[in-house]
């Protein structure tokens, strides 16, 4: 008889325990009965049921071959439905091959009795290899993952981001033994952070066209960085080495060993700002740094405000402040491949001079709104919201000069002479809570808090003792020790 598919071994099934089950008479031929358990053929003694041991579960998959090593010598064999596992009988091993999906039952007789009776259970894939493929899949974008089997199914736990919803349900709906308990990311205790370098600059007209006003004339300027055991500039930074070589974030890399001087082209505009700067065509107005969560807001004001009232009812006056100057406002979202999506509004406002009303200023607003999408690390590039006649109302507008930023800026002379520009620079980067290098030092953090109290026992004081019950307390010393907090493990002590 061919049987196809793989033949797998299993560890032969323990003898029956004497006096399990009586002896009985061997017959003359052994058969193969399917169909209704206990049934047998013609001329074939019926052993009555007496289970030799404790019922097991087999696992099979569809298509598998089962080879099962049997006590004694096989005289009879009952599959439940023949439907789900063929069976048959060859070198007096016992071969099982799984049809169909299902679980039936399976019980072997040998010269002695009910050798084994057990459970068959028929699953469309093999279980261990389809944990490992889901383990394999499912890593790269869910979160603390989880692969565990419970009985024929297969249970999946962690944390997916909100945008890869689609591609996880692709991946389980291949798989029909899966009980998916993944949540959304939003579900999970942290969110990725997005922190925004932001740059408020003057710079010259010439510095604008070494900047970015002519990018199909040039490329970025080039980065020397320093790793290893060269001095830090803390601008350039040895990156922590969490996986491989510690130069592979640097983009652009080429070559380099395990310390020394490193080279590399990050094609950054920071490079040429830093060189504008160094020659005296920039001017750093304002460096604020913005946080924010994924989801979140935030917004940044260099100005002031100007009181205004308002007529209320019966007379009543009420005051409003409007606020003038530099506004910057961010709208991030991070996806699961780090991509950030922002929505950018800025706002520049001045008082106008030339125009009043009630003894009130009014104001001259530019503002521009945008939806973005950059990498961590990608400069956005903000201009033209001023130009030179702004500064003309410094000498019009008492205390105008003394306005954070805008004040630095209508006072100098490149700009009144329509020979500078501000600049704004938004630069985001991503704080992952969940990263493995933060994880590990929360491994550390809560490592070191918990040595910390096996060596000096729980800092936090124990809890006050209801007075009701203080009363019941005789001993002073003893209802002193009582209160006092345990600060360590030698100060713990019984008696009076």
């Amino acid at each position: 008889m061919v049987v196809f598919g793989a033949v797998l071994g299993v560890p032969a099934w323990g003898a029956a325990e004497a006096g399990d089950a009586p002896a009985a008479t061997a017959p003359s031929n052994a058969g193969v009965v399917r169909g209704v358990p206990g049934s047998v053929r013609p001329g074939m003694p019926s052993t009555p049921y007496q289970p030799a041991r404790a019922q097991h579960e087999v696992m099979l998959f569809k298509g598998e071959v089962r080879v099962l090593d049997v006590p004694g010598t096989i005289k009879r064999v009952a599959v439940g439905d023949g439907a789900l596992v063929s069976s048959t009988v060859v070198d007096k091993k016992l071969v099982l091959l799984a049809e169909k999906p299902g679980v039936t039952s399976l019980v072997i007789w040998n010269e002695s009795g009910v050798a084994v009776q057990t459970r068959l259970r028929v699953t469309d894939q093999d279980l261990g290899d389809a944990a490992e493929q889901l383990r394999a899949t499912l890593s790269t974008f869910v979160r603390q993952l989880e692969v565990t089997s419970r009985g024929n199914s297969i249970v999946l736990r962690g944390f997916v981001h909100p945008d890869r919803k689609d591609d996880l349900k692709a991946v389980i709906d291949r798989y029909k033994m899966v009980t998916n308990l993944i949540r959304p990311e939003d579900g999970g205790p942290l969110k990725k952070a997005v922190h925004f370098k932001v740059q408020i600059m003057e710079i010259t007209k010439t510095g604008m066209e070494n900047i970015g006003i002519a990018w199909d004339k040039q490329i970025n300027g080039p980065q020397a960085s320093a790793a290893g055991n060269l001095v830090n500039t803390g601008r350039y930074r040895t990156p922590p080495v969490l996986n491989g070589s510690p130069y592979d974030s640097v983009p652009g890399s080429v070559g380099g060993a395990a310390s020394g001087l490193f080279l590399g082209v990050a094609t950054s505009i920071f490079s040429k700002i830093n060189l504008a700067i160094s020659r005296g065509d920039a001017y750093v107005l304002a460096a604020p740094e913005l946080n924010t969560r994924s989801g979140g807001s935030a917004n940044f004001l260099a100005g002031g405000e100007v009181p205004i009232p308002i007529a209320g009812a019966f007379g009543a006056q009420t005051v409003i402040y409007k606020q003038y100057g530099i506004k910057l406002e961010v709208k991030p979202a991070v996806d699961g491949d780090n991509v950030i999506t922002t929505s950018l509004g800025t706002e520049i406002s001045q008082i106008d001079p030339s125009v009043s009303f009630g003894g009130y200023p009014a104001f001259l607003t530019r503002r521009t709104s945008s939806e973005l999408t950059l990498r961590p690390g990608e400069t956005i590039a903000i201009s033209g919201l001023v130009t030179s006649q702004a500064s003309n109302a410094i000498d019009k507008v008492p205390l105008l000069g003394d306005v954070p930023v805008l004040g630095q800026l209508f006072k100098s002379t490149n700009f009144r002479n329509n020979k500078s520009d501000l600049v704004i620079f938004v630069t985001p980067l991503i704080y992952d809570p969940n990263a493995p290098a933060n994880e590990n030092l929360m491994e550390r953090a809560q490592g070191i808090e918990r040595n910390y109290r096996y060596e000096n026992g729980d800092p936090s004081p124990l809890p006050e003792i209801d007075q009701r019950r203080e009363k019941e307390i005789d001993d002073s010393a003893t209802r002193a020790r009582l209160l006092e907090p345990v600060r360590g493990v030698d100060r713990l002590y019984q008696g009076g």
